[in-house]
């Protein structure tokens, strides 16, 4: 088993990233033409979040765990791509909404926002 990583480094690990859905039709077993689902981006961030137990889910700007598994899921809202110059990227991510505490009728509380950053230490720090 995986050694559990701390809430805020495994959000910056899956969320800090520049990774798409990609669809493609392909001829499937029977003839019809099918929908294949294929991440794209860099292979070292693409390691990085299946090695997390995450997944992209095509559409959403979402990364969550793989198979419903625990942890955090974060919303990607805005990317600033990697920049080699400032050597370093940023997203500005939003935690899932938490379900509603209290029953029918209670509102839900508001999304925790992050700026996640990552780049060479240097020009973090």
């Amino acid at each position: 088993a995986r050694p559990a990583l701390p809430a805020g480094t495994l959000r910056v690990m899956v969320g800090c990233q520049s990774l798409a859905v990609a669809h493609s039709l392909a001829p499937g077993p029977d003839g019809r033409a099918s929908v294949r689902r294929e991440l794209c981006g860099d292979p070292l961030e693409r390691a990085v979040v299946e090695g997390c137990g995450y997944a992209v889910e095509p559409g959403s700007g979402t990364v969550a765990p793989a198979g419903g598994g625990d942890g955090p899921s974060v919303r990607v809202l805005r990317r600033f791509a990697f920049s080699s110059r400032l050597r370093r990227m940023t997203v500005v991510a939003a935690d899932r909404a938490p379900a509603a505490v209290g029953g029918a009728g209670a509102s839900p509380s508001p999304p925790r926002l992050w700026a996640l950053t990552k780049g060479a230490p240097e020009a973090v720090l």
